[in-house]
């Protein structure tokens, strides 16, 4: 990955973010940016996750593995659509607006992890690091590093995320599956408001 993003280019793509999803929720257009205006950085193409959370519960997820725009610009659709478009989840609405935490994920380019063995699999994975990406055939899925904050144990990694992919939770195991690894730079923005218990 490219060096760190410098504390004033993370807050412009929070900010980014939260004025999208803010925009998305109340039906207004999203923020229209200027690329020649922004930090080298910024323009560079990015593959990025956007994460929405409410109250400690997920609320919206979407990204790309694959560079296909600008940095800022990805950050501004990717927030659109973790805000409207994951199927997940109904729309974000506005009241919600003063409880979201946002965090971007920006993604390095994934690389193969080669493994002869269901159980070598296991061993090469480094929790806490690696997001994985499994594909078998046109079934494709990944997790960010973060999910082992709630799945720590590599197994059930591994299978939830088959599972995710629609294939069979021990597919790992039987099939000819390809696993791909990736890591993050990641950074968050807090709500606006403390959530009332």
């Amino acid at each position: 990955m490219d060096p760190s993003l410098s504390l004033q280019e993370r807050t412009l793509l929070l900010d980014l973010a939260y004025q999208t999803v803010k925009a998305t929720a109340e039906g207004s257009p999203a923020p229209q940016i200027t690329l020649d205006e922004l930090p080298d950085h910024l323009c560079r193409p990015t593959a990025t996750f956007v994460t929405i959370t409410s109250k400690g519960a997920l609320r919206g997820c979407l990204g790309t593995t694959k560079p296909q725009q600008a940095l800022a610009l990805d950050v501004i659709h990717r927030a659109s659509l973790a805000a409207s478009c994951d199927p997940r989840f109904p729309a974000i609405t506005a009241e919600e607006i003063p409880f979201l935490e946002i965090e971007i994920s920006l993604l390095s380019t994934p690389q193969p992890l080669l493994f002869s063995s269901p159980e070598q699999l296991l061993m090469k994975l480094h929790p806490g690091e690696d997001g994985v990406i499994i594909t078998q055939g046109v079934q494709r899925a990944t997790f960010l590093p973060q999910v082992w904050e709630r799945v720590s144990e590599p197994q059930n990694f591994i299978e939830l995320l088959c599972q995710k992919a629609s294939l069979h939770r021990d597919a790992w195991r039987t099939e000819k599956i390809s696993i791909e690894t990736y890591q993050v730079e990641s950074f968050h923005r807090e709500p606006d408001s403390v959530p009332k218990n």
